[in-house]
């Protein structure tokens, strides 16, 4: 077998990567519990010349358990599912919008399990 090297990444220094690691390490339990924490819901979207439409199916999540949030041109939709008043789940999308999207005048409404969300698009005039 041939010698091993180290492959260097020429936009990190060693010292960082180093630290990196260090803080990766200490805190591998809290990162492992972030990264499991979140599940992402089945969603679809499509467009046609004046809307976006987006669909994002919630399970057994009520109304009041769910926050929507538009940030710049992305939309953010974070549920929680209880079962007898107790945490089961956290669902969490991020969905990014086109640039032709009008944020400001988005609606949404939640019907049964599934959350619609319609932006308006607008098409600068040539």
């Amino acid at each position: 077998m041939g010698k091993r090297t180290k492959k260097r990444l020429p936009f990190l220094e060693e010292a960082d990567l180093n630290t990196f690691v260090k803080i990766l390490k200490r805190n591998i339990h809290a990162v492992r519990k972030a990264m499991g924490q979140f599940e992402e819901p089945y969603s679809e979207m499509s467009q046609n010349f004046r809307y976006i439409l987006i669909k994002i199916v919630l399970p057994a999540v009520e109304k009041r358990h769910l926050t929507l949030k538009m940030v710049g041109r992305t939309v953010e939709v974070l549920a929680e599912q209880k079962h007898h008043g107790r945490h089961v789940k956290t669902y969490y999308r991020s969905i990014a919008l086109p640039s032709t999207a009008n944020a400001l005048q988005a609606s949404a409404t939640y019907v049964g399990e599934t959350l619609y969300i319609k932006v308006p698009q607008f098409f600068p005039r040539v």
